[in-house]
């Protein structure tokens, strides 16, 4: 961004101290305007301005103190889902699963050399209590199986004689089916109850579902025909016995062996393992990691535990941090260069502090103006600062130089105060543009950079040239 940013303009300074000049003067005018209503109505507010310029110092320092009160209490909004459009299905996929308390579909990762070494992390990970749940080949492959494959032998032997021989159903047999629903929603019924009494929630929850289907099942087989009942009902119990049945085949044709890596379906393997051998652990969190504190706990947990661990929550956590540390140092290196330069160019200390106090003031006014409503800084809105920097500092130069040439501190009607106006709006206007965009963090960037500008603008036109009259008055040299 820097690189195609400063490459512009340096190209189009480059065109306009070229060509600009060739082309004013290939179509310049022979003579000036004359001066219009709007230039005498600016002249005249900048005139009463000026009048008491001790008036419009002390009403900008004191909405200056204002905005500095406010805007210690600006935030930073570090959830990345906060930036993205609104009603996008992704983000709103991931919102039900946080309120079901279902698993994230972000994770921390962990790579493991050998087997025993993946057991041995899957069991300290998952007693974490950021720790929802720990998903690893480990959990696949039963610990301690020899004296497991004794009980595989017996129930091998056991299954292998059992099979199913279905009669036809009975239009009978539904009238036992719904004597049998009855008695269980009686005893649902009494379950519930009893848990209700002794305030059991969560046994409640379970058998209040349980009722209500039982119910709607047994009015739902009196609504039908007996004939078409037992058909049903036979049907049901022909799949319900044949896929028990497939079961029990399973269980007869299951290894009378110790389990290893190469039995795990490959599907899962494929996920689970690595071309080279190596095991992956994924870990996911208990809480809502988009937030920082539990994103932060829970980067702080799993590295105790897994110093090597990677994954979405460790490279979200680097790289908000990283951007709003980067962008808070661009903006402090771009005013400290901008101010050596302008140190450099105007030779005067004076000079230099009014030249950037619409900076100054300016993103003052913008950070309380952002607490005022409601906006918080994230990791798109964060790139105003440098921005600021760059865009505010014209207004000054503009404007102290304008001073120097003719030692008038009245600005609006002349052509500085024309181009200043002129070119703060067109920016406000060129970042309102964003405001209509989907992305939200793009619409942030937009409107805090319209009140940044905003800002800018009018401690140009108010406090500095109150600064220059104080000056003029005093007979101090800027």
């Amino acid at each position: 961004l820097g690189v195609i940013a400063g490459g512009g303009m340096l190209l189009a300074t480059g065109a306009m101290l070229v060509l600009l000049p060739s082309l004013i003067m290939a179509v310049r005018r022979r003579r000036e305007p004359t001066p219009t209503l709007a230039k005498a109505q600016a002249s005249a507010a900048e005139a009463f301005l000026l009048r008491h310029p001790h008036v419009t110092v002390t009403v900008g320092v004191a909405f200056t103190i204002a905005a500095l009160w406010l805007g210690w209490r600006v935030e930073f909004d570090y959830n990345v889902l906060n930036l993205q459009s609104r009603g996008l299905e992704s983000v709103d996929t991931e919102l039900r699963l946080l309120r079901a308390d279902a698993e994230s579909t972000i994770y921390a990762a962990v790579v493991s050399d050998s087997l025993p070494e993946t057991r041995q992390l899957h069991h300290r990970l998952e007693k974490l209590p950021v720790v929802a749940s720990v998903h690893s080949i480990a959990e696949l492959i039963p610990e301690e199986q020899e004296p497991k494959v004794e009980i595989i032998r017996e129930i091998r032997k056991r299954v292998g004689d059992v099979k199913f021989e279905l009669v036809p159903f009975q239009t009978d047999d539904v009238t036992s089916v719904q004597r049998a629903l009855g008695s269980l929603r009686v005893r649902a019924s009494q379950l519930e109850r009893e848990a209700r009494d002794r305030h059991d929630a969560s046994a409640e929850k379970v058998f209040k579902p349980l009722v209500e289907t039982v119910q709607t099942t047994r009015d739902k087989i009196a609504a039908m025909d007996p004939a078409a009942a037992a058909r049903a009902l036979g049907e049901y119990e022909r799949r319900f016995f044949t896929d028990l049945q497939v079961q029990l085949q399973l269980l007869e044709h299951q290894a009378d062996r110790p389990m290893t890596v190469a039995d795990v379906p490959p599907d899962l393997r494929r996920v689970l393992v690595g071309k080279t051998g190596k095991f992956l652990i994924r870990v996911f969190p208990r809480e809502n990691i988009w937030e920082r504190e539990p994103l932060e706990e829970f980067v702080r947990e799993v590295h105790n535990c897994a110093p090597k661990a990677t994954g979405t929550p460790m490279g979200l956590y680097e790289f908000v941090d990283i951007l709003q540390k980067g962008y808070i140092k661009a903006a402090i290196w771009a005013f400290f260069v901008i101010a050596i330069m302008v140190l450099v160019d105007l030779r005067g200390v004076f000079a230099t502090i009014l030249t950037l106090l619409p900076i100054v003031v300016g993103m003052i006014w913008m950070i309380g103006a952002m607490v005022m409503f409601g906006i918080k800084f994230n990791p798109a809105n964060i790139l105003t600062l440098p921005l600021m920097v760059g865009i505010g500092v014209a207004y000054g130069i503009y404007i102290v130089r304008r001073y120097r040439e003719d030692g008038e501190p009245t600005i609006w009607a002349k052509s500085t105060g024309r181009a200043v106006m002129l070119s703060a709006l067109t920016s406000i206007i060129a970042f309102a543009s964003l405001l209509i965009g989907a992305h939200r963090g793009i619409g942030s960037l937009g409107l805090v950079m319209c009140l940044g500008t905003g800002g800018c603008l009018i401690a140009s036109l108010t406090i500095v040239p109150a600064l220059l009259e104080f000056a003029r008055r005093k007979g101090w040299k800027v």
